[in-house]
């Protein structure tokens, strides 16, 4: 029994350990595209091809509502094909 108890555990260690590798991805590909509004949206979720972005108030949110598509294919660009990005929402914090 020891021994699947320990299987079980390093199996859930190496997929969070996947999943945190996949977050800094979609980090890094953020800061490179979103450069110049970066202190006014940050990303604070993303799960199955869906990042949700945080904005700084309703301006910010009406402004990236235009450049959704233009964000996803920038961030594309930089992210592997298992962390694509399908669809990106907005709130405002």
């Amino acid at each position: 029994m020891p021994d699947s108890f320990g299987d079980a555990l390093q199996n859930f260690l190496q997929k969070l350990y996947r999943e945190k590798s996949k977050w800094e991805s979609v980090l890094s590909a953020w800061e490179q595209v979103a450069s110049e509004f970066k202190n006014y949206a940050w990303p604070s979720l993303w799960r199955r091809g869906v990042l949700v972005v945080e904005v700084q108030d309703s301006n910010w949110l009406y402004f990236l509502n235009f450049k959704k598509q233009e964000l996803i294919e920038k961030l594309n660009e930089l992210l592997p094909p298992e962390n694509k990005i399908q669809e990106i929402r907005l709130r405002v914090r």
